[in-house]
């Protein structure tokens, strides 16, 4: 056995399988995304009555609130089908297929193009560290896994090239002058597929995720340079490329919500919505998330592509389709933080592209397609390793415009030892760091992430959610943002009643609400003590957080210094408040009795005041 073929081939082993090992340490890790429960709970209604609610049947603050959820109403019932298969272990396993989907195809594209390099496969891992801030089980990974096929369909139909070869005829064999003819052969034989297959894609898309707007802005893009920039202007590629961009667009159509459904991808981007008081919809560049470490990847992920145009420039090369491609991603990552992983994978694919076409030379199927011509016409051309001599002599047989991408082809089986060195580094590099990870996990955006299944410990009220879906509490409950998906998804778990309505969740794009109702009245007593009255509001459950510092919300302090209120519950993820009120003292009185009697579990958390109350 050759040593050096058995390392080469040993390194792009590893080199395969590190991303692979990397996005399961990154990807499976406890729930800690809200969402996915709204998801849940939206799920299990229509399994239950058969459709999607149009009326928020969740809240009570609110009344007839007509929220916008069909734009990815299929999104819903995947992830809950996912749940009732495995519950939430199946669902971080159904995201770690996702992500790996996503993260295959760039593999894929790489594997396509025959590249070696250690360059590609830097740039993923790179990639796969700025996109795992945003590794949670959301809608928003159909539009990731989508959005990255049609920018892939897009650039492997780009390749597909007619190579012109000079055909020529065996008597240049008897030392007779040679004829000559020239003809043609397709390279990249199965692009193809993928760029037709994009309508069928899109009519899932557009199901499943609101972002299918973006993937028409890359197939739109990728028209408009077939019209022109290509010669002939009108040509086959281009009609076909105009065919397969209508039929996408007619696929989107197939939907609940008509041609609606345009409309709601353009109110994120509005100036006057509430999506500009969520986190996930700050800008990149903010003074948020301008120091987190994705940004820094994400902002040399820029670079790289603009290193590797500059390269095509020198090299008297055009490549504006790439040059469109890497400012409107690099645009759009920058406007929010939540495109950012999107076209973080999508600068990633770009770049690849622009290394294989403008930095290694032709690809390897240009050259397998000559032999396959030279084949043809009669010639024995030797299988990837040809020997110097007998390589020189078919060089020299061959006419010029032949002989440069020969040379290239007897080149492009010349492995590199450093490169198999720097596979393994980063292959070890990578192994380091997933010793690491599993031994002390990652903190992102402030939370330990770590491998596990399950639900992030310290982020749900699950003992209060407990307590109140099997004992209901009389009077209404004001709660916090992030927990009103949670509150709904466990709070309506038997069909036969209905649990309590929350105030408050996630899905609520009722702007004046949530400026002048919610956030006031957690930033400012007053204005929380009006909430309670107008809406006859008896219990407070909040996120724990520490009040001794003095630039925490208001509302905590005033609830824990008020004579009013009493702090029942304080763990390590909720503050739970009851109002002073008879019906409350009842109650409370009636859940001290159940846990005395072991009709109820006594969970963690609960404090004196609760005990010197209801156990009186």
């Amino acid at each position: 056995m050759n040593v050096k073929n058995a390392l080469d081939r040993t390194a792009l082993i590893s080199a395969f399988a590190a991303p692979c090992i990397l996005v399961f340490i990154l990807a499976v890790h406890p729930i800690t995304s809200g969402d996915l429960f709204m998801y849940l709970a939206i799920g299990r209604e229509f399994y239950q009555t058969g459709s999607i609610p149009k009326i928020d049947p969740f809240i009570f603050s609110i009344t007839n609130h007509h929220w916008n959820i069909l734009h990815s109403w299929a999104g819903y019932i995947v992830y809950y089908t996912v749940f009732l298969v495995g519950s939430f272990r199946a669902l971080i396993l159904f995201k770690f297929f996702i992500i790996s989907a996503i993260a295959g195809q760039i593999l894929y594209f790489i594997r396509k193009n025959k590249i070696s390099s250690v360059f590609a496969f830097l740039l993923l891992t790179m990639t796969i560290f700025c996109t795992a801030q945003r590794f949670e089980i959301r809608t928003s990974l159909f539009t990731d896994l989508f959005f990255v096929y049609t920018l892939l369909a897009c650039l492997l139909y780009q390749q597909v090239t007619n190579l012109t070869l000079t055909r020529l005829n065996a008597s240049i064999l008897r030392g007779m002058h040679p004829r000559s003819v020239n003809f043609e052969i397709p390279i990249h034989q199965g692009s193809r597929v993928l760029f037709y297959l994009l309508p069928i894609v899109f009519l899932l898309w557009v199901n499943l995720h609101s972002g299918f707007v973006i993937g028409l802005g890359v197939l739109g893009c990728y028209t408009a340079h077939n019209l022109f920039f290509t010669k002939p202007r009108f040509n086959k590629r281009f009609m076909q490329s105009v065919l397969i961009f209508l039929l996408c667009i007619s696929a989107c159509l197939v939907n609940p919500e008509g041609w609606h459904v345009f409309s709601f991808p353009s109110s994120i981007f509005s100036s006057h919505n509430v999506y500009k008081y969520v986190y996930e919809f700050q800008p990149t560049f903010g003074k948020i998330f301008r120091h987190e470490y994705y940004v820094v990847l994400f902002v040399l992920l820029i670079l790289t592509n603009v290193v590797l145009l500059v390269l095509s420039f020198k090299r008297k090369k055009l490549p504006l389709l790439e040059l469109g491609l890497v400012c409107i991603l690099a645009v759009l990552g920058s406007f929010y933080i939540r495109f950012l992983a999107m076209t973080a994978w999508g600068l990633c694919l770009v770049a690849i592209h622009l290394f294989v076409l403008h930095c290694s030379g032709q690809p390897h199927n240009t050259h397998k397609a000559e032999c396959i011509a030279l084949k043809h016409e009669g010639f024995h051309v030797w299988r990837y390793a040809p020997d110097t001599t007998r390589a020189d002599t078919m060089q020299k047989l061959m006419p010029k415009r032949v002989e440069k991408t020969f040379q290239g082809f007897k080149n492009d089986h010349t492995k590199s030892s450093r490169n198999t060195t720097a596979l393994f580094i980063l292959f070890f590099l990578q192994l380091v760091f997933t010793i690491y990870y599993l031994s002390y996990g990652l903190k992102i955006d402030g939370d330990l992430r770590q491998l596990g299944f399950g639900l992030h410990k310290t982020m749900w009220p699950v003992n209060t959610a407990k307590i109140f879906s099997d004992f209901p509490p009389p009077t209404r409950i004001f709660n916090n943002h992030g927990y009103g998906s949670y509150l709904a998804f466990e709070f309506n778990k038997n069909p036969a009643s209905r649990g309590p309505k929350i105030f408050f969740h996630g899905h609520v794009s009722h702007e004046d609400f949530y400026h002048d109702k919610y956030l006031a009245a957690i930033y400012t007593p007053n204005v929380f003590q009006r909430v309670v009255k107008e809406y006859d509001i008896g219990i407070a459950l909040l996120k724990h957080i520490d009040v001794s510092n003095n630039k925490e919300p208001s509302l905590y302090r005033y609830l824990n210094t008020s004579s009013d209120w009493i702090n029942v519950l304080k763990d390590s993820s909720t503050d739970l408040y009851f109002k002073k009120t008879d019906e409350n003292i009842k109650y409370l009185r009636l859940l001290y009795t159940k846990m005395i009697n072991k009709e109820m579990a006594v969970p963690p958390g609960l404090t004196q005041q609760f005990i010197d109350i209801a156990g009186w």
